[in-house]
């Protein structure tokens, strides 16, 4: 990938990165502040129809108070000792004085201590008896005492409210009054302030459930006729204790919500102020759909942005890598066209003054490397002049033995010498072949067949009776300068060799096929090398210790060698453990065919 696409991607990505992270950072700051005014207004409504129930209690208790004053308990008092149509007839024009001048009063009745109804202001609750009257009369006997909501005949919600009778410190009856609880319940169904799915709701517990004392808005029949049930969680937390702010349960349609619950003071009711879940977090919906669209419109427009950038940056970049591709190729007049004057600048001034510098070091190289090819060229051409002497003569001695028959032997060697004259000579026009087209790497390869090469090697090298050369086969053919491959294998094996007094030394050679190379390696377990000579060994002139075992090297073998492969583009190395011997190997890389 270009550099230009990586610092686009880069930048693209960093500018993301920061938009993520502030628009997480502001939806979730947004998110607790919705929250926290959520659950601060569930908090004050709840409270503030707290407060209002329980005064509207309060000042239903105060009135019944009021109605059973000492005027009514004496009108009480002179019935039960006179049971006269008078006495009976004044103490009920008071109830109905009561009844009809007071709003909230629906029905006034008097139980005697066993719960009988022996006064009413409604004849059919007459000489019946109080429903549940073991269960409550100890509460209605012993002091002002409110009941649940309950319908009466006009089908509209009343409450309960009795306080005791006493005369010379004896309950001698109740005063009961049915009250109108529709002002209570105007206070739940007050909606104002909690949009469209909020309520107030008022529950009492009961047994291990409990039951609805107000209507609810979305069931308005639930009065006494709907129970809490287990799926109902927000009632059931309330009625099991819980107060305060309540999160994330469900209400009686299975709806989460969040509620705020109370308790009325005056009795033992709960008041739960809840909101669905759902509409509460509405509006962060919306705001978390625009800002993942103001995320897109920023990733468009950092991905357009941090082009134009990385193109800006990256030009005078691509100028030097450009530059630096055409000095690779050897174009070394080629500079730089860069004019920032910034670093990238100063960069690239210092690459053109780099590249001043190789191209007068290249020119002194081509220099000298002219003058040693020309120097190679006069000395190998010099030598081919005795060279010929040697061979003519050689080539008299043998005709002269064609007419008498020689020493036992001397034809022979005189053969042998015969040929290593013609190896001398054909070695002696490849140093001028060499010498006239410069570096090993600019000639014209060919396929070799590097087993024949090595055996030919073999043949011409004086190898010690106890050293044995092996062959491990197959040794791939390559395409290579013959020449080079010569000398580099003919060093590796003539040092194998020199440096092995070992009784029984060999010389291993090998050649195996690696991934994208072949690799060709020369072993020996002869004298080894010291650890410390191991990064010296392919200088120019170095002659490593051999202690006692003395060598006669001119130091320059080696290095030749590695000159060689590097100019094929190739490796070489060297592995070794003093006292057990070397290995060479060197590789070829396989854009050269490989058979």
């Amino acid at each position: 990938m270009k550099i230009k696409y990586q610092l686009a991607l880069i930048i693209t990505g960093i500018s993301v990165l920061v938009a993520l992270l502030i628009s997480t950072l502001f939806f979730y700051s947004v998110k607790k502040t919705v929250m926290q005014q959520t659950f601060n207004h569930l908090e004050a409504i709840s409270e503030t129809k707290k407060n209002k129930i329980n005064s509207m209690i309060m000042g239903k208790h105060e009135l019944i108070s009021v109605l059973g004053n000492k005027r009514f308990l004496q009108y009480y008092i002179d019935y039960l000792e006179v049971n006269s149509p008078q006495n009976h007839e004044a103490l009920l024009d008071l109830m109905y004085f009561y009844k009809n001048r007071l709003k909230t009063v629906n029905e006034v009745h008097i139980l005697d201590t066993n719960g009988i109804y022996i006064i009413s202001t409604d004849p059919t609750f007459l000489h019946t008896q109080f429903k549940n009257w073991d269960k409550e009369k100890q509460k209605y006997l012993r002091g002002l005492y409110a009941k649940d909501f309950f319908y009466n005949k006009t089908q509209t919600y009343n409450i309960a409210s009795g306080v005791p009778l006493i005369s010379n410190h004896k309950t001698i009856g109740v005063l009961l009054v049915y009250q109108s609880a529709e002002d209570i319940f105007s206070v739940t169904r007050e909606y104002a302030g909690l949009r469209k799915t909020g309520e107030t709701i008022l529950a009492k517990r009961e047994g291990k459930t409990g039951y609805y004392l107000s209507p609810l808005r979305f069931d308005p029949d639930a009065v006494r006729t709907r129970r809490t049930t287990a799926g109902d969680s927000v009632i059931s937390e309330v009625l099991q204790g819980s107060r305060g702010i309540i999160w994330g349960t469900t209400d009686y349609r299975g709806k989460k919500v969040i509620a705020s619950a109370r308790d009325i003071p005056a009795t033992n009711w709960v008041l739960v102020t809840k909101i669905d879940k759902k509409e509460v977090m509405k509006p962060l919906v919306r705001l978390l759909r625009v800002l993942i669209v103001l995320n897109l419109v920023v990733i468009l427009f950092s991905l357009l942005f941090s082009f134009i950038i990385a193109q800006f940056i990256t030009r005078s970049i691509s100028e030097l890598a450009r530059s630096a591709q055409q000095i690779q190729e050897g174009n070394y007049q080629e500079r730089a066209l860069v004019k920032d004057k910034n670093e990238i600048g100063a960069l690239a001034l210092t690459f053109n003054q780099m590249a001043d510098n190789l191209e007068r070091k290249m020119l002194q190289l081509n220099n000298s490397n002219e003058s040693l090819n020309k120097f190679a060229y006069v000395i190998s051409h010099d030598l081919r002049v005795p060279l010929a002497s040697i061979k003519g003569l050689v080539q008299l001695l043998v005709n002269g033995f064609d007419e008498k028959e020689p020493p036992e032997g001397q034809k022979q060697m005189l053969t042998m010498l015969s040929i290593k004259v013609n190896q001398m000579e054909e070695m002696i026009i490849n140093v001028l072949d060499t010498a006239k087209k410069g570096s090993s790497a600019e000639q014209i390869k060919e396929l070799i067949n590097v087993k024949e090469l090595i055996e030919n090697i073999i043949n011409n090298i004086s190898n010690p009776l106890h050293i044995s050369i092996i062959i491990q086969e197959p040794l791939p053919a390559i395409v290579y300068h013959k020449t080079a491959l010569i000398q580099i294998f003919q060093n590796l094996i003539s040092n194998a060799i020199k440096y092995n007094d070992m009784p029984n030394g060999f010389v291993l050679i090998s050649g195996e096929k690696m991934d994208k190379k072949m690799k060709y390696c020369v072993k020996d377990n002869g004298r080894g090398i010291k650890p410390e000579n191991l990064d010296k060994i392919f200088g120019m002139f170095n002659r490593v210790d051999s202690g006692d075992f003395k060598v006669e090297s001119s130091g320059i073998g080696l290095s030749i060698v590695k000159k060689l492969v590097t100019e094929n583009r190739g490796e070489i190395w060297v592995e070794s453990v003093e006292g057990e011997g070397s290995i060479f190997c060197f590789t070829v890389p396989v854009e050269n065919p490989v058979l």
